[in-house]
């Protein structure tokens, strides 16, 4: 039997949603969640967390060119400031490195570091 949910009384909300398109939506998202678990217990071993790692494949992603930190920010949807911490421990392990803007010295650029690459 199939339902339709009527949302339009929910703020933000302006459309109706059936039983199978609800229950596929929570599906996908179940998934995602399992995905990440699995990359994280992935990652354990390299003491590297979810987010950092991002940064380091969107480094990748350059190849080897320096990137800013706000354009990081805008590239994986995160906040400036979370950008910058999850930074200071790739540059501290040296999986990322901080060179200053040839441009403007005062901006720092990123990039991958030999140890990054690996």
């Amino acid at each position: 039997m199939k339902t339709n949910y009527d949302l339009s009384d929910i703020d933000g909300y302006f459309f109706k949603v059936d039983e199978l398109s609800f229950y596929t939506l929570l599906r996908i998202v179940e998934t995602g969640k399992a995905l990440q678990y699995d990359i994280e217990e992935f990652l354990k071993p390299f003491h590297i967390s979810h987010g950092r790692f991002s940064i380091l494949l969107t480094l990748y992603k350059y190849n080897g060119a320096p990137v800013s930190p706000s354009r990081l920010a805008d590239e994986l949807k995160k906040k400036r400031p979370t950008i910058t911490e999850l930074l200071k421990k790739l540059v501290y392990n040296k999986f990322a490195v901080e060179i200053s803007d040839p441009v403007d010295g005062r901006k720092k650029l990123i990039k991958l570091g030999k140890k990054g690459f690996l």
